[in-house]
């Protein structure tokens, strides 16, 4: 049962002490209550509780109201300050509180940190596989055909030369002056039993990405 919520504030679980002091059913204004507990016993800033200021909406206008977010620790002892039924119950709150959060993982939730930390691990060692193959990977214009769902790499090389990213020499497709240099193809030069040569043309990873986004972007 969450008699008092508890929230983190700078990583450390804190009380608001506004509804701190709401259940505590003090008579004094909050204010003045907790300026004078903090001022009393020696509190420290950003050690034993955290100030924000927060802007409210008020017909006259006036200051930014203070919001006090105590540790746990100050509110059991401000808890026990009251001397009241209401006092006794919120320090026992608290200390049921520390014991929750110092109570040592099972074995089952170990397990759990350990298994979701080595899946993501491992997630991240495929990404890192995936994109070294892709980009040391080529590319045929068939491949690329298929992916985009052309009929046959004809079709895609006619579209590619109509939008002046290529250009055809000598029986090879060479990429025109404005992409030549982006490292988009791999050209490689092989020798027939004929004696013929021929240059085989590939496309490669950062080549085969500008196409597809290219005409994907044109459907």
């Amino acid at each position: 049962m969450e008699l008092i919520k508890i929230e983190k504030k700078n990583g450390i679980e804190t009380v608001n002490a506004r509804e701190l002091h709401e259940f505590l059913e003090s008579k004094r204004q909050f204010a003045d209550w907790i300026k004078k507990r903090i001022e009393i016993y020696g509190f420290y800033e950003n050690k034993d509780y955290y100030s924000f200021s927060q802007v409210c909406d008020k017909p006259q206008g006036g200051r930014p109201s203070i919001e006090y977010y105590l540790t746990i620790d100050m509110a059991k002892e401000i808890s026990m300050l009251e001397n009241n039924d209401k006092g006794k119950l919120a320090r026992q709150y608290f200390i049921e509180c520390e014991k929750k959060l110092k109570m040592p993982l099972s074995l089952e939730e170990m397990t759990l940190l350990v298994v979701e930390g080595q899946k993501q691990k491992i997630r991240e060692l495929e990404n890192q596989v995936g994109r070294l193959i892709h980009s040391t990977k080529t590319y045929t214009a068939t491949e690329i055909a298929k992916e985009l769902n052309l009929k046959s790499a004809t079709e895609l090389n006619k579209i590619l030369e109509s939008k002046g990213i290529q250009y055809k020499q000598n029986g090879t497709w060479l990429l025109t002056a404005k992409y030549s240099e982006c490292g988009y193809t791999s050209i490689k030069q092989e020798e027939l039993d004929s004696g013929r040569i021929i240059y085989n043309r590939h496309w490669t990873g950062k080549g085969r990405d500008f196409v597809v986004e290219l005409l994907s972007e044109g459907k």
